[in-house]
């Protein structure tokens, strides 16, 4: 072995951490996990490709890191769930939604994955179905208003992963452009504001959501 070698090997800055924040990186960049190799993320730190096996033992190791990492993000700090319903109910949903937003790509088929049935899951599912049991929802309505959650955030996190908002829009404008204003009015009207941005989307799906459940809970629904 090359002294050279040696010393990218054993580089002192490396870490698990490191490999896997950086593998996260480039898979979001490539759109599937699967698409990364050993030699891009050794090309990404500067270092032999075969550095990663010092901290994980095969590519599939570090694929299911990357993965349990992603879940393991859903959950919010304790600490950050001591407040009311409404409050943990808030914490828990931007969290989730603030991993969505930050790997898009990668978590559009997390709902369907094995890797979401962990420990992290399940305490994800038991906060939430015990923000809404204090709200004072019926059990049929505390699953309904959970699965009504879980639903909103992951779909506008698709959204996201699927979705260039300043290419939209573009697109949108120019399609608007051929459109009689006369015949549609309103969406000429409305056509700067159209492709919201998925932030503000979220935030006001969360706003009605908290308000329906208010709203169920005290008998006032219809």
């Amino acid at each position: 072995m090359s002294k050279q070698h040696d010393q990218k090997n054993r580089n002192p800055a490396l870490s698990a951490e490191l490999f896997l924040t950086t593998a996260l990186q480039l898979a979001e960049e490539a759109g599937d996990v699967q698409k990364i190799s050993l030699r891009q993320l050794g090309k990404a730190l500067n270092v032999d490709p075969t550095a990663v096996y010092r901290y994980f033992p095969s590519k599939g190791a570090l694929v299911d890191a990357m993965h349990k990492r992603i879940v393991s993000s859903l959950l919010p700090e304790d600490d950050l769930l001591t407040g009311d319903w409404q409050e943990r109910i808030t914490v828990l949903a931007r969290q989730a939604y603030r991993v969505l937003s930050t790997y898009p790509a990668l978590t559009i088929h997390l709902p369907s994955s094995p890797y979401i049935l962990t420990p992290v899951g399940d305490r994800w599912m038991e906060i939430g179905y015990q923000a809404l049991t204090d709200a004072g929802l019926s059990d049929e309505h505390v699953v309904l208003f959970h699965e009504i959650l879980y639903t909103a955030i992951f779909g506008i996190g698709q959204i996201d992963a699927q979705l260039d908002i300043e290419n939209e829009r573009s697109t949108m404008r120019k399609h608007i452009e051929t459109l009689p204003s006369a015949a549609f009015p309103n969406i000429h009207r409305l056509a700067h504001l159209i492709v919201a941005d998925t932030d503000a989307v979220f935030e006001l799906v969360l706003e009605i959501y908290l308000k329906a459940v208010a709203s169920y809970s005290s008998g006032t629904a219809d």
